[in-house]
């Protein structure tokens, strides 16, 4: 049985129409597959201590266990997610606080780009007072700001792998890009508990308050 030129362009328009359907599929998981390559390149690689606005002026808290952290700070616990036992050794810090002479405060993390929605999603139900965020875009992220149910404002900066929150913007736009800080807490993971450095004599000096 022949096949008419009219059926053979139509197979032939299936085939291609098909191919191309299957070529887009493909790219569609090599971008997704990219995509997730990246984010969790920027979770690895994230290094919060360096965000940190006039490092030597505060006294930093690195954070294993929040329920023993001494200050009245708000610790907005972060979404269970599995990345954060492939990112940290069990003694690592996975929050930054950085305390200041005056009493005001930073919150830092390296967090999962996956997981900043939930994040966001938090601020929203529990510390907005119901109005939308303003968004805006800051250094290499983001920054919202949401008004509080204590009419304060709460400020929130994103970047790929990193968050932090303060009541002060101006902590969270300056970094100090302090690399011997830094080192400092990825050198002192061996020991389990929290620590607190302070920056005297040329060098950061650390100390430790023992897990519960």
């Amino acid at each position: 049985m022949r096949v008419s030129k009219r059926n053979r362009h139509r197979i032939i328009y299936s085939i291609i129409a098909f191919l191309l359907l299957i070529a887009g599929i493909a790219f569609a998981c090599l971008r997704h597959l990219s995509q997730q390559k990246e984010e969790l390149a920027a979770y690895h690689n994230a290094a919060p201590a360096l965000h940190i606005a006039y490092p030597r002026k505060a006294t930093v808290w690195s954070i294993t266990d929040i329920y023993s952290f001494p200050h009245d700070i708000p610790l907005i616990a972060l979404p269970a997610e599995p990345h954060t036992t492939t990112r940290f050794h069990s003694s690592s810090p996975s929050i930054l606080i950085a305390i200041y002479p005056d009493s005001t405060w930073a919150v830092w993390s390296a967090i999962h780009p996956g997981t900043t929605d939930n994040i966001t999603t938090y601020f929203c139900d529990k510390i907005s007072n119901g109005f939308t965020p303003v968004k805006e875009k800051k250094q290499k992220g983001y920054i919202y700001h949401f008004a509080t149910q204590d009419n304060h404002f709460l400020h929130l900066y994103e970047q790929s792998g990193v968050i932090g929150y303060s009541y002060h913007e101006e902590l969270l736009i300056h970094p100090g890009n302090d690399t011997t800080l830094h080192r400092a807490i990825e050198e002192s993971t061996m020991v389990v508990g929290n620590r607190f450095f302070r920056y005297h004599n040329n060098k950061w000096q650390w100390q430790y308050t023992k897990a519960q």
